[in-house]
């Protein structure tokens, strides 16, 4: 029988819901304090604010000068409605999470080739995209790894000039249903 790596068991002691002076919450405000490692995993429960520990994170970086695009990946579409915009200077954090929704590839309609809005968001002012997997692969694939890549200009944002956040628990855990249905 395969060993179970994902399960863990968290106190429900409701310290986790209760916010610091940014309105963050306790696991928020502990990956925000390692925002500047170079690989951070988040692991918590569902509905336990990791995408808005993203956020935080992602507009630090792009407040700081450290990177000047961020890109968020998702399994899929429906999973992209996390990162909707969200009004964090309300709570009293810095900047609030702004996506244009020409920038929100997770949402239905816009441009007909998702890799080439991800191209066009490269390639513009713009800050904060979402996209999915998929999107993401086939953009590398098209960018980065065709004959084209020595062609790439530094300020595309390809490299150090974007910071790459990778949403993976819910296709984790959607692998784990599927390959343990009940």
């Amino acid at each position: 029988m395969a060993e179970n790596i994902i399960h863990v068991e968290y106190q429900a002691t409701g310290a986790s819901t209760s916010v610091n002076e940014m309105g963050m919450r306790e696991m928020q405000a502990r990956a925000y304090a390692a925002r500047n490692a170079q690989y951070l995993l988040l692991k918590a429960p569902p509905a336990s604010g990791k995408s808005r520990a993203l956020m935080f994170i992602a507009l630090d970086k792009l407040r700081s000068g450290q990177v000047s695009k961020v890109i968020v990946a998702v399994p899929e579409r429906s999973i992209g409605g996390s990162f909707k915009n969200t009004a964090l200077s309300s709570h009293g954090f810095h900047s609030d999470w702004c996506v244009e929704p020409k920038n929100n590839l997770c949402l239905p309609g816009g441009e007909s080739s998702k890799v080439t809005a991800l191209g066009n968001f490269l390639d513009s002012s713009d800050k904060t995209l979402v996209c999915t997997h998929a999107t993401l692969r086939f953009a590398f694939d098209k960018f980065v790894k065709s004959p084209m890549a020595k062609d790439l200009k530094p300020e595309r944002g390809v490299g150090t000039f974007c910071w790459l956040a990778v949403c993976l628990l819910h296709a984790l855990l959607k692998r784990k249903k599927a390959s343990h249905p009940k």
